[in-house]
């Protein structure tokens, strides 16, 4: 059973640690047990040691004492144990205990606890999980090391660890602090620095494709969860120990229920998730109302065209009759009459001219297309410049500014609350390179107080 101070081990994982001597943890359940187990072997040893020299110790019949109390008595006997074992050795009760731990380990069967539900058991699960992967982690980057030493292949030595990640998330947001990136992509010199700074801390084999492939993971996994809590929710709040969103049981379903995807995000930590909101929260585009150049056309294909309509209006062979828009905003078609004024020698005569005229218009129509392609491209280059230069900037990309700075926790609230409230202030504290965000900051609000 998991509680938020009382962690238990996998169950249905091999535990006990005779189970391992044969063959190493294979994933990170298996390596949080393996621990757990040794943890708890050295635990039973000491209390076992303890209670044979202090027989008390294990009597049901001594007085009851406060929790203090009760440490302190073990805490003594844990020193006068020492010293006893420092002047006068008495390995037969360390052997007797080891003894009797192993009879132990043989007759012992998994006991399964009912499953809690509650909330303070699912916080449990979810700090056993990230405490196993961090583990399995730093445990895959030793063997990756080892593997690397022995003359193994070091295309496949790299394990991306939590560590890892820190430092490639610090690297490219100084990059970004620089200039570094023009345009949302990282210059060539801006991924030499961040491989050359990895390198020097890791000593692992780390090149920049390596790195711009984690960065894709990265960027991935914060873009799923930043879409679903980008406007911020009610009800849910950033926890800073489990670098994850959590509400209530009860606020979660409604949300699941209209955003499936976010079930995921439930029980999957995010680390860095607000210095991930300063690299790539920008790139977050929402697509409404984008069109390219070829859905143009196609729309464009769509509409109806009366080969020479013009012609025919300026010569009274057509009127458009009736041409009105109802209050339903529905629009009635027109009422096309086409009236033969012309004699028939005059008909010949516009059919051979009609004929000289294709090739000229097919040609004058093919410029006009690619006039116009071209004019859309345009405006679509303009349009997507315009979305970014006056994107609005939300309150979650604001605390993710400010979260970066390395402010008090009470600043943190009072500089969000003061960018939110002057717009002008804002623009110039987004407009200011991150390296000087927190000086200028400060300068303004000292500047509003007085």
């Amino acid at each position: 059973m998991n509680r938020g101070r009382l962690i238990a081990p996998y169950r249905g994982v091999r535990y006990h640690l005779k189970e391992y001597s044969t063959r190493p943890p294979q994933n990170a359940k298996e390596l949080f047990n393996l621990r757990h187990a040794s943890l708890r072997n050295a635990i039973e040893r000491a209390f076992g040691v303890l209670k044979k020299r202090f027989p008390i110790i294990g009597s049901t019949t001594e007085p009851t004492y406060s929790v203090d109390t009760q440490t302190e008595i073990i805490l003594a006997c844990c020193i006068i144990h020492n010293y006893l074992m420092g002047v006068d050795p008495d390995e037969r009760l360390i052997a007797e205990v080891d003894e009797e731990l192993l009879q132990q380990s043989h007759h012992e069967t998994e006991a399964h606890a009912p499953r809690e539900d509650d909330e303070d058991a699912r916080q449990g699960e979810i700090l056993r999980d990230s405490i196993a992967l961090a583990m399995w982690q730093d445990y895959d980057t030793i063997m990756g090391k080892k593997s690397k030493k022995d003359g193994g292949d070091p295309s496949k030595e790299v394990q991306w660890t939590s560590v890892m990640d820190d430092a490639l998330v610090d690297a490219l947001l100084y990059q970004l602090s620089i200039g570094a990136r023009v345009n949302g992509t990282f210059n060539s010199r801006a991924y030499d620095e961040v491989v050359k700074e990895l390198v020097a801390k890791f000593d692992m084999d780390i090149n920049k494709d390596k790195v711009k492939n984690r960065q894709k993971t990265l960027k991935k996994n914060f873009g799923e969860c930043y879409d679903i809590f980008k406007e911020g929710l009610s009800g849910f709040g950033w926890n800073d120990s489990l670098s994850m969103w959590t509400a209530e049981p009860e606020v979660w379903e409604p949300l699941i229920m209209s955003k499936p995807a976010a079930k995921k995000w439930m029980a999957t930590p995010i680390p860095n998730y607000f210095k991930m909101a300063q690299l790539w929260a920008k790139d977050r585009a929402t697509g409404d109302h984008a069109e390219t150049a070829k859905e143009k056309r196609a729309r464009y294909a769509t509409s109806t065209t009366i080969d020479g309509i013009d012609l025919m209006v300026s010569q009274n062979e057509v009127s458009l009759e009736n041409f009105e828009v109802e209050e339903s905003d529905q629009m009635k078609s027109p009422e096309i009459n086409v009236v033969r004024s012309r004699a028939p020698s005059q008909e010949a005569f516009s059919s051979k001219s009609k004929k000289k005229k294709v090739p000229e218009d097919g040609e004058r129509d093919n410029v006009i297309s690619r006039s116009f392609d071209n004019i859309s491209m345009a405006m679509d280059r303009a349009t997507e410049v315009m979305e970014k230069c006056f994107m609005k900037i939300s309150g979650t990309e604001i605390y993710a500014a400010l979260q970066v700075l390395d402010l008090e926790p009470t600043l943190v609230t009072d500089a969000y609350i003061f960018l939110m409230d002057n717009a002008k202030y804002k623009d110039m504290f987004f407009g200011c390179p991150v390296s000087g965000r927190k000086d200028l900051l400060l300068k303004l609000m000292s500047k509003s107080k007085n």
